[in-house]
């Protein structure tokens, strides 16, 4: 699917970008796709912009123009300034309906799946024992038609199991239970937004998922497509396996988007008229370094609230129209806001001052019971035939008894007929 910029900007609701000169070097544009959502124009023939795959570059050039200042207008600041206590202030004062919520692996460690970018924890850091050319190549479906293993270790700590969402999870979850929810774009593969109730019309799952798996074929060999359950993959990783497709032979990969591969069809058939009509963005625990997911706060109108929750700064471009402003100095509109801390944090924060708190913590409550281990009754939960034989052992040792019982009374009146004869 290819799109141009000109389709892509018809009916945007902001002025047409100046051009960004692509600075990589040759070798690197032909390693990795090079994705710019917001190019006016390109070096591509008749102006047509890339496919769009997933790319982990994301730097932009110096830019030609100086940062504008921004007019002192009252009506240009959504948000007095950058705090939370600024969108808490806002949330009293309108009526927000269309909210899209963006999220990255920052929502999921506090329930013990490690992110990718984080020092000395991130998977990224951990791959250094695979001697790998860079960590990123672990994503790359060459490599991995090539050396499959290395992924189908890691992937084990990946791989979705018995874990109870995150308090963030289970707020956007409600507010898509209150109508609240425009829609969810996740870049996560642990299908926690699953787990957590959100409907499936509401979510996007940009980066793909473990929900279901495909024949990719081998280097020299094209796949069959043939589908496979999450369940047949979790067999193979567990009993430590490269999974094979039993039609053609060829890989199975899970459905998580590798770098080179086309984002699912429903993040093209979402984006553009979601972030159109959405009315506050809410982006939690991402770096915003991943192309195209990253470029999806540009599509926002230019006087809609945005709101960065994660433990560093991110999404900072210094570009008229690109990234974020949280200092309001070169964008048109101030409407900004960075929290640094905890997802789950902020979303105690956001719940509160939509007065949803309360139900926030029962909805959690309710749902924990789910993943609450039950009592086993041992008796009720034994087999059948080991019930026979406990009660089988249990009649032979009662029977047993009574005959020791009766031999002893036995030899007592023998012994004293002895006596009385004697």
């Amino acid at each position: 699917m290819s799109f141009s910029a000109k389709d892509l900007l018809a009916d945007a609701d902001f002025e047409q970008p100046p051009q960004v000169v692509n600075t990589q070097s040759q070798n690197e544009t032909d390693s990795k796709d090079q994705i710019a959502l917001f190019d006016s124009d390109s070096d591509l023939s008749e102006g047509e912009m890339e496919q769009l795959t997933l790319s982990d570059n994301n730097e932009y050039p110096d830019s030609q123009y100086y940062l504008q200042e921004k007019i002192d207008h009252p009506e240009l600041n959504i948000v007095k300034d950058s705090s939370i206590d600024s969108l808490v202030e806002l949330i009293k004062t309108r009526d927000f309906k269309n909210i899209i919520v963006m999220t990255g692996a920052g929502v999921s460690t506090t329930v013990g799946i490690p992110d990718f970018r984080s020092p000395e924890t991130g998977l990224y850091h951990n791959l250094e024992r695979f001697n790998l050319p860079s960590p990123e190549d672990m994503f790359d479906l060459d490599y991995f038609l090539y050396n499959p293993e290395p992924f189908y270790i890691l992937v084990k700590d990946l791989y979705p199991g018995k874990i109870q969402p995150s308090k963030t999870h289970y707020f956007i979850r409600l507010l898509a239970d209150k109508g609240l929810l425009r829609r969810h774009y996740t870049q996560n593969i642990d299908t926690l937004e699953r787990v957590a109730g959100i409907p499936d019309e509401l979510l996007v799952e940009s980066h793909g998922s473990f929900h279901t798996a495909h024949c990719v074929g081998i280097r020299d060999k094209p796949g069959c497509h043939k589908e496979y359950s999450k369940q047949y993959i979790k067999e193979k990783i567990n009993a430590k396996e490269v999974p094979y497709c039993t039609e053609c032979g060829g890989l199975v990969k899970p459905d998580i988007v590798f770098f080179g591969e086309e984002l699912p069809q429903k993040f093209f058939d979402c984006y553009f008229e979601d972030f159109q009509k959405c009315d506050l963005l809410l982006v939690f625990g991402t770096s915003l370094t991943v192309q195209p997911f990253c470029n999806l706060i540009d599509f926002a109108s230019i006087d809609t609230p945005r709101c960065l929750i994660n433990n560093r700064l991110a999404g900072v471009t210094g570009h008229p129209r690109k990234g974020f402003d949280f200092s309001g100095s070169f964008q048109k509109y101030r409407r900004d806001i960075f929290y640094k801390g905890n997802c789950d944090d902020g979303s105690t924060i956001l719940a509160k001052s939509m007065g949803l708190e309360d139900e926030l913590n029962e909805l959690i409550a309710r749902e924990s019971k789910k993943f609450q281990k039950p009592v086993v009754n041992n008796d009720e939960n034994k087999d059948d035939e080991v019930k026979k034989e406990e009660t089988d052992k249990k009649e032979s040792d009662e029977v047993k008894t009574n005959e020791d019982k009766s031999n002893k009374n036995n030899t007592g009146e023998d012994k004293i007929n002895e006596e009385s004869k004697k």
